[in-house]
């Protein structure tokens, strides 16, 4: 790789977030076992031109780690769904315009300035698995693309969390598997624990963004959390990112605060979020369809 401090921050962040530097270099490098073809050129290109432009800013030792991990993540999430039979997308998405920069340069500069100030790094691994599944699915346009990175900014970890949640019921055809309140919380106004207020008002938060469906016309005290919908944006970010991989121990003080019964414990579902922290093997099986949810 021509560019050393591109090289010092990709092994840096693969330190950090235990990624095989070998198979991110192979991205990122372009070489043969990474692919061949006017895709795989355009790839490996928009990694080198754009992780070079951010590697040469300032940037101090917690920007270079959450940027350096997560071209690193991308980059191998990218090469192992490639050695399981998967293809780069085939449209314009790596071609460079006469006038401009190619669509992948732009979303991946988007993404790398998301990771470099995201003080919750929790979100990183996901905005990673955006950027390669980018890479793969023509129907991730770069418009879409530029929604989604940018509402990424917008939401909170937890946010993420009530999104895999509700997108793990949607799954189970809507049935109640985490037991969640089953009313509104009218009657419970007053007496309702500060955390549990918060976190009804970022479910309201997101159904402004599109993202889950509450029927609630008189504010956050109308929610109830056992008949939460995925709409579109959100059946949109939970694909994009894969957020069914996110471990259910994650998702136990959501489920806490939104259950009938706050502070009970709760038994894991097979249905629910992933059952272990490495997630289902195949990808589609964590998939839900829009217009379903």
């Amino acid at each position: 790789m021509e560019h050393r401090r591109l090289r010092q921050i990709i092994e840096k962040g693969a330190n950090v977030v235990g990624a095989t530097t070998g198979a991110v270099l192979s991205v990122v490098t372009g070489s043969p076992e990474f692919g061949v073809g006017v895709a795989a050129v355009g790839a490996s290109g928009a990694y080198r031109r754009v992780g070079a432009e951010i590697a040469d800013r300032v940037l101090s030792p917690h920007e270079q780690a959450r940027v350096g991990g997560v071209l690193a993540l991308s980059a191998e999430m990218l090469k192992s769904e490639l050695d399981r039979g998967r293809t780069l997308r085939d449209d314009e998405f790596f071609d460079t315009p006469p006038d401009g920069r190619a669509d992948a340069e732009e979303i991946l500069e988007g993404v790398l300035r998301k990771a470099q100030t995201e003080h919750e790094e929790r979100k990183l691994p996901y905005l990673a698995r955006l950027w390669s599944n980018a890479c793969l699915d023509e129907t991730l346009g770069p418009a879409t693309l530029n929604y989604l990175v940018k509402m990424v900014e917008q939401l909170t970890y937890r946010q993420f969390l009530i999104i895999a949640m509700v997108g793990a019921m949607a799954k189970a055809d809507h049935a109640n598997i985490f037991q969640l309140r089953v009313r509104n919380y009218e009657e419970a106004n007053l007496n309702m624990l500060g955390e549990t207020a918060i976190v009804l008002s970022e479910v309201m938060a997101l159904r402004n963004l599109n993202c889950v469906n509450v029927i609630a016309p008189m504010g956050p005290i109308q929610i109830v959390p056992s008949e939460m919908r995925l709409a579109n944006h959100g059946a949109t970010l939970y694909n994009a990112m894969e957020l069914h991989r996110i471990h259910e121990d994650d998702c136990q003080q959501v489920i806490q605060l939104l259950s009938w019964q706050p502070g009970r414990c709760h038994t894991p579902s097979s249905a629910g979020p992933a059952a272990s922290r490495s997630g289902p093997s195949s990808r589609s099986a964590g998939r839900v369809r829009r217009g379903s949810v």
